[in-house]
């Protein structure tokens, strides 16, 4: 864990993409766990493949190809945007997690990549949203 940290240091987006990782991987194991003790198991599992994603990020963190790890979370940021949006979360809330979850995948990349990721986040949502809306709002 030490040695993780002290990887990062000097680059800010790199310590973010840490702590991020880090938070998330914690988080991200109790929600699935709640979600799969309450029966919603495609909720679980896209908090599960998050953790698992989680786990490869944080051994990459300890590679040669850390700076490579800002993109991973922000693929894994968006897929499980994407994941909830389209399942509706625990008690159709999936969709309230769209707007901070594009923001912490905005914060770790540059204003170019992330103004892109933005934009394929955006159609990705409007697409899936499109294909799975009816639904989501009738259960609100």
């Amino acid at each position: 864990m030490r040695r993780i940290l002290e990887v990062s240091k000097g680059n800010k987006k790199l310590t973010l993409t840490v702590y991020l990782t880090l938070i998330g991987f914690i988080f991200l194991t109790a929600f699935g766990f709640i979600s799969w003790h309450n029966g919603n198991i495609r909720t679980s599992s896209t908090l599960f493949t998050a953790v698992f994603f989680g786990v490869i990020n944080l051994y990459l963190l300890n590679t040669k190809y850390r700076d490579f790890t800002r993109y991973i979370l922000s693929i894994i940021v968006a897929l499980m945007g994407l994941s909830l949006l389209a399942f509706g979360g625990q008690d159709a809330t999936g969709y309230l997690w769209t707007f901070p979850l594009m923001a912490m995948a905005l914060a770790v990349l540059s204003v170019r990549e992330g103004m892109c990721f933005a934009a394929a986040y955006l159609l990705g949502s409007f697409s899936v949203f499109s294909a799975s809306g009816d639904r989501l709002i009738s259960s609100l």
